[in-house]
């Protein structure tokens, strides 16, 4: 029994013919007749019979009627349901976000969210990358916000925006009162960076080693606050990006630009691939990028 075959059976019922009813569905009659067959195929009687200027409801007819009306009736609540739903922001959201991205760009994502989505049933996951990627595959998280490069073929993602990585040195080195800063620049002072378990980690001891920046294994940090302390006490020098700058009222670390090619990274949605992209998703991706103060990929 499918939801169509009760329309038609009503339409037939309200309008006393095949004819009448296939006009007002916007069928043909041949086919609105074929689904009124397979339908009373299906219930094992005859629902009409067939007289020559019209059609009669028999007593599984009259029974089947008002049994009918109740299903359609719940089908096209059930759809308005759905659709004050996805207006209103009700449902859940599992949402997850790499370390060095979540505390920059997600109180501000968030607080617009919850305000045009007072009703969301939220949840944030801060983690590296490769538990979130887990994460996503396990059907866990609805979406993480990551960098990349990413390839896994789990996941499907949307490239959301770009920043560049600057130089952070302390206020007090000489490094501060230049406008750019060069790897040779860099290559006199130790390296500070994050463990190679998060992606911005990885990404800087690869800068730092193709550059010849130092031992890329001297300072080491789980946390991006640590390695900012690390170079305002003045045990060397890190790269970041520019949204931890853009965060940093101390006043005890400078941040500069670094010489062409300048080092970037971006960042994207991700979602498991064979599922769509929640709505909720993609309206809290644009608060991600408006938070990021960013203008998005073209």
């Amino acid at each position: 029994m499918e939801v169509h075959q009760l329309r038609y059976f009503l339409a037939v019922a309200e309008h006393g013919g095949m004819r009448a009813a296939a006009r007002a569905c916007g069928v043909t009659q041949p086919s609105l007749s074929k689904q009124i067959q397979k339908l009373e195929h299906e219930l094992g009687h005859r629902l009409f019979d067939r007289l020559p200027r019209g059609a009669a409801l028999t007593a599984a007819g009259q029974s089947l009627r008002p049994r009918a009306k109740r299903i359609l009736g719940d089908v096209t609540r059930a759809l308005d349901a759905v659709r004050t739903d996805l207006t209103s922001g009700r449902g859940r959201l599992r949402v997850g976000a790499i370390p060095t991205l979540a505390p920059f760009v997600l109180p501000g994502a968030v607080g617009r969210f919850c305000r045009r989505f007072p009703e969301a049933d939220l949840s944030i996951t801060e983690d590296v990358t490769a538990n979130l990627v887990e994460a996503l595959a396990a059907d866990r998280l609805d979406v993480a916000y990551l960098s990349l490069p990413l390839d896994d073929p789990r996941l499907r993602y949307e490239r959301l925006f770009e920043e560049p990585l600057l130089a952070m040195v302390a206020a007090a080195d000489p490094l501060a009162a230049q406008k750019a800063v060069t790897p040779g620049d860099l290559a006199a002072r130790p390296p500070i960076v994050l463990h190679e378990a998060h992606c911005l980690g990885q990404r800087v001891t690869a800068y730092c080693t193709a550059h010849g920046v130092g031992d890329a294994a001297a300072w080491r940090a789980s946390q991006l606050a640590t390695v900012q302390e690390w170079v305002a006490l003045g045990l060397g020098i890190s790269v970041v990006p520019r949204m931890a700058a853009q965060h940093d009222a101390g006043g005890r670390r400078v941040y500069r630009p670094l010489a062409e090619p300048v080092p970037k990274r971006a960042v994207v949605a991700a979602w498991p691939s064979g599922r769509s992209l929640p709505p909720l998703a993609e309206a809290l991706s644009d608060a991600v990028v408006q938070a990021a103060g960013v203008d998005p990929p073209h």
